[in-house]
């Protein structure tokens, strides 16, 4: 079974807070959902997922996309939220956490910062494809996402969830992973503009935001609160492999008090 919906999510109750989450590169909000219903239930938030730019729809709009078009999306959010809200936290996973780090950056008065996998450091191979990108890309468009013979993302280590979450496109344009690596470079020199505690969740077997994005965010976040949490049984996709509701704990503990060092 597929459960793929693309669309913006919004969770309300009428709340005094609300948590902004952006989902990532190539994906949808409906990968961030249980996360989000989990949070709904334990706190006292709306919650607000948008779909991003040139996902979710045809391979077309994904190949013209443009990383500014996320970030106008990300920051137009953010103040919305701010203007409706007494307290605002933003969080995202993989590149939504990019997102997240910039209204972050933008924005003093957000409460808290959540990075899920957070692909601030390529692994060599992705750096490598990124290097010679203009070259390869005049005699190649797109990219084979990792699939396994069922059409299962294989960042997924969890058998069943990988096949409740398969991608809607099996394959990524190059034109879209240049902008993705924009976004990065520029979420990187933003880094130190963040003021508001964050928390970072990481795995140790994931292959797209390795594991020395936590040494890297660990030295470049500043003096702000920082809280590091490391999974070992989970694949890139955090909010819906093995060890999600780990996570989905975690997340609700650091948004009801603050850091809390038993993450560490």
């Amino acid at each position: 079974m597929n459960i793929r919906n693309a669309e913006t999510i919004i969770l309300k109750k009428g709340a005094p807070s609300a948590l902004l989450l952006f989902h990532g590169f190539s994906d949808e909000p409906e990968t961030l959902r249980p996360l989000a219903e989990y949070l709904f239930r334990y706190l006292d938030m709306d919650i607000h997922i948008p779909l991003l730019a040139g996902h979710g729809l045809t391979m077309e709009e994904f190949r013209n996309v443009s990383f500014r078009s996320w970030v106008r999306q990300a920051q137009t959010a953010a103040e919305e939220l701010i203007q409706q809200y007494g307290s605002v936290t933003v969080g995202g996973f993989s590149m939504g956490g990019l997102l997240a780090l910039e209204a972050a950056a933008d924005f003093p008065q957000i409460r808290q910062t959540l990075l899920l996998a957070p692909p601030l450091v390529f692994p060599p191979g992705r750096t490598l494809l990124l290097t010679f990108l203009p070259l390869i890309r005049l005699f190649k468009k797109f990219k084979e996402k990792s699939l396994d013979e069922r059409g299962g993302n294989r960042h997924i280590l969890d058998e069943e969830q990988r096949l409740r979450y398969r991608p809607r496109f099996q394959k990524e344009p190059l034109s879209a992973i240049r902008q993705y690596d924009l976004l990065r470079r520029r979420a990187k020199r933003k880094l130190g503009q963040v003021n508001s505690p964050v928390l970072a969740v990481f795995s140790l077997r994931d292959r797209v935001a390795v594991i020395k994005n936590r040494v890297y965010l660990t030295k470049k976040i500043g003096k702000i609160p920082l809280v590091v949490l490391t999974v070992t049984e989970s694949g890139h996709m955090l909010p819906v492999d093995r060890e999600r509701f780990l996570l989905f704990r975690a997340v609700r503990d650091f948004i009801k008090g603050g850091e809390d060092e038993r993450l560490s």
